[in-house]
Formats: structure tokens, C-alpha cells, sequence
């Protein structure tokens, strides 16, 4: 092997281990880095583990709650009571404020709660309206008897429900308003070098410009590491982009398992907060639901790699052929 074979494989080295962390960076910048990943994508898992966050606290801290209902019919109730369009909208104003932070470090990143406290309200009303609508009514003259927390043994004809429901509503809701708080504010968030999101969205940017910027620049080096024949430049060239394709490729089934792996670590230490949204397996598969979209966009592009790099080695096995047939005639 000549030296400048050896080079040019080197060089088809260097392609490979810039192009998966290339991948990679490109599939977080369709994804967690674009505000509109988080309307499309992101917002109805969100919404199912909001709900189940709600509901869970309100079945656990309310001996009240626990008493007369089951936590699937909490979890029902709440899921009627909190609309997903309300989410909807609260998850386009995050993504607003995502896009300005990329611009305004300052700029505040938050989502905001407050707008479901009236969605809370209406969870309280709700439980309490479904117990005395479930009582029977009353026989002739006979008189209700409340036991300890309020609750009638029967209903006289023509109750107002909304009425006689609203001490225990009120009941409810002790446990019900504090289920949610007013905002989650990540204007602050950081990771553990302390870098904030700002600077981390501004670094990938620059990493993946520099990424492709460094594919190409190896393109070109390989070609004049190799000069000639144009043939052997077109195989090199393939079999770097049909690695890092196929590299990318199995990386990408790799990172699907990310989720579970995230999900088990965090529940050894913080089980209750798993438990909340949902327990281990909801948590992971909500997260699969997310993650799967970021997935696939590195699957996209190294799908591109693979088929180009399977071009280029076609070329060149025809080349190679038509070269082998113009020696033999």
C-alpha cells in the first residue's frame, strides 16, 4: 500500500469519528433544539404525564380522596377536567420563549401553571358532585343523615346538587390546589459545568457547522491524498461515507434505549417522583415517544451517508469493470 493510501485511510478514519457526533449534534438541533419539536412532539406525552403528576398527588396526600374514590377515577376525572387545547397553548408559549433565549440569555423560560388552577377547581367540584349524585333519593319523608365528613345517607327530591355538594368540594379541593405549582422556571437551569442553556444551544450550533465543515474539508483532502485514478478517489470516499452511515445507523438503535436507561438510574434514587408520573414504565415509554423523534432524525441522516457512500462504491465497481474490459479487449 502506497503512502498516500495509507493517509487516505486514515483520513476515511477521521471522516467516521467526526461524522457520529456530527449525527448526533444534527439530530438535537431538529429536535431538542428547535422550539417547534416541542408543540409537535413533545406536548401530548407531556400532557399524559401532567395528568397522571395531578393525579397522583391528589389520590395520595387526600385520606379524603382515598376513601371514595379509586386513582383511576381520579385519573379520569382529572384527564376530563384539564383540556389539552389549555396545554397546547401553554407549550406554545414555552416554545416562544425557547426561541428567544437562543438570542436573549436573559430572556425568562418558564411554563407556566398558573392557568390550570381553575382546571383544579373544576376537579374538586367534580368529585364531590359524583359521590352525592350517586346517592340514592330519599323515601317519602325520610330525612338525610350526614356521617363525618358530610356525606348524606340520601338525597331529597328536587337538591340543588351544586349546593349541597360544595362543603365537601371544598374539602377536596385542600388536597387538589396543591397538586400543581404556579410555574416551572428553567431560566436557570445549567448543566454540571454550570453552562447555561443559551450557551449550550449556541455551542451545538457551532459544533455541527464546524462538524460538516470538517466532513467536507476530508472529502477533499482524500482526493488529493489519492489524485489517481479518479476510480480509487470514489472508493475511498464511499467506503468512508458507507461506514459512518452504517456506524450511524447502529448508533441510532443505541441511543433508543437511552430513555429506559435514564428512567432506571434516576428511579434508584428519586423512586417517589417516578411513582408520580406514572411509575417506571409510563415514564420510559412517554420518554420513548419523545426521544424515538430525535432517533430518527439521526437515522435520516445516516441513512443519507449509507446510500451515498453505496452510490460512490457502485461507481466505482463500474469503473472497475468497464477498466477490466477495455484491458482484456
Amino acid at each position: 500500500m502506497s503512502f498516500r493510501r495509507i493517509i487516505a485511510s486514515f483520513l476515511v478514519f477521521l471522516f467516521v469519528i467526526v461524522a457520529l457526533p456530527t449525527f448526533v449534534v444534527y439530530g438535537l438541533d431538529k429536535t431538542f433544539f428547535d422550539s417547534s419539536f416541542y408543540v409537535n412532539n413533545v406536548t401530548e406525552p407531556a400532557y399524559e404525564l401532567l395528568v397522571n403528576a395531578v393525579a397522583f398527588n391528589i389520590y395520595s396526600k387526600n385520606p379524603l380522596v382515598q376513601k371514595y374514590f379509586q386513582q383511576d377515577d381520579v385519573h379520569k376525572i382529572v384527564a376530563e377536567s384539564i383540556s389539552l387545547d389549555l396545554f397546547k397553548t401553554s407549550m406554545q408559549d414555552f416554545a416562544s420563549d425557547f426561541d428567544a433565549i437562543k438570542t436573549q440569555p436573559n430572556h425568562p423560560l418558564s411554563f407556566n401553571l398558573k392557568p390550570y388552577q381553575a382546571s383544579l377547581e373544576k376537579i374538586g367540584q367534580r368529585m364531590a358532585m359524583n359521590i352525592f349524585q350517586a346517592l340514592p333519593q330519599c323515601k317519602g319523608n325520610e330525612l338525610p343523615q350526614f356521617n363525618e365528613d358530610g356525606i348524606a345517607t340520601c338525597v331529597p327530591g328536587g337538591t340543588n346538587y351544586d349546593v349541597v355538594s360544595a362543603p365537601l368540594a371544598q374539602q377536596f379541593q385542600t388536597g387538589v390546589s396543591a397538586a400543581l405549582p404556579d410555574t416551572v422556571d428553567l431560566s436557570l437551569a445549567r448543566d454540571q459545568n454550570g453552562s447555561t442553556i443559551t450557551y449550550i444551544l449556541n455551542s451545538a450550533e457551532q459544533f455541527k457547522f464546524y462538524g460538516i465543515a470538517a466532513l467536507m474539508v476530508f472529502i477533499v483532502v482524500i482526493a488529493f491524498a489519492i489524485y489517481r485514478p479518479f476510480n480509487l478517489i470514489v472508493r475511498y470516499e464511499g467506503i468512508a461515507f458507507l461506514f459512518s452511515g452504517f456506524l450511524g445507523f447502529l448508533m441510532s438503535i443505541g441511543l433508543m434505549q437511552v430513555p429506559f436507561w435514564l428512567v432506571q438510574t434516576y428511579a434508584e434514587k428519586n423512586g417517589g417522583i417516578i411513582k408520580t408520573l406514572g411509575g417506571p414504565l409510563v415514564l420510559a415509554q412517554s420518554f420513548q415517544k419523545i426521544f424515538s423523534v430525535f432517533t430518527g432524525e439521526v437515522q435520516k441522516i445516516s441513512f443519507v451517508f449509507l446510500g451515498l457512500g453505496a452510490v460512490l462504491l457502485f461507481i466505482y465497481f463500474f469503473f472497475l469493470r468497464k477498466e477490466a474490459k477495455r484491458i482484456k479487449n
